[in-house]
């Protein structure tokens, strides 16, 4: 939750690790289809329960296509960093494109988080309290900091960035 690396990928590394995450999502995403389809079916007295099932797997969803995104946004911009002038505005769009997947992914999920106060909430490990409440970690308040982030870094922090690489590249020239 709290790395700004590609830590997590080890020992397979991020192309591998974000290559197996992205046949999780295909397949993981066939499954929330189906889901769907079962809930349009559902006997009236099942649908409610069925519903509330499919937001716990669109969620589940949301997060393994949020690996997704952090895994190619960090991978991008490390790749940024070490980038000659021609290929650093490419990489930066490429940027902006996952980012802007991600924003997606986020506001598609959290009607489905509001909407069932299982999510959100954790196991407290040794504790004999079940389920205790631990917003930071996944929550309806944690997805709408994130959007508020990531709009914040599409409408300032990119293009501020992008800037300063013109300035760059045009005062080297």
């Amino acid at each position: 939750q709290f790395r700004n690396d590609l830590g997590w990928a080890a020992p397979w590394g991020p192309e591998i690790a974000i290559a197996q995450f992205e046949k999780m999502e295909h397949l993981w995403a066939a499954g929330v289809a189906d889901l769907r389809q079962a809930v349009v079916r559902a006997a009236p007295v099942y649908r409610a329960d069925a519903k509330k099932e499919l937001g716990v797997a669109q969620a589940l969803l949301a997060c393994i296509r949020s690996t997704i995104h952090v895994g190619k946004f960090y991978l991008l911009r490390g790749r940024l960093e070490k980038a000659g002038a021609g290929e650093q505005m490419r990489l930066l769009d490429e940027m902006e494109t996952v980012a802007r997947e991600e924003l997606r992914n986020a506001r598609e999920v959290l009607p489905a988080v509001r909407a069932d106060s299982r999510l959100g909430y954790a196991n407290s490990a040794g504790n004999e309290q079940i389920g205790v409440p631990r917003a930071g970690i996944y929550s309806a308040a944690s997805i709408e900091k994130k959007i508020a982030q990531v709009e914040r870094m599409l409408a300032r922090e990119l293009p501020a960035l992008r800037e300063r690489l013109r300035h760059a590249h045009g005062a080297s020239r």
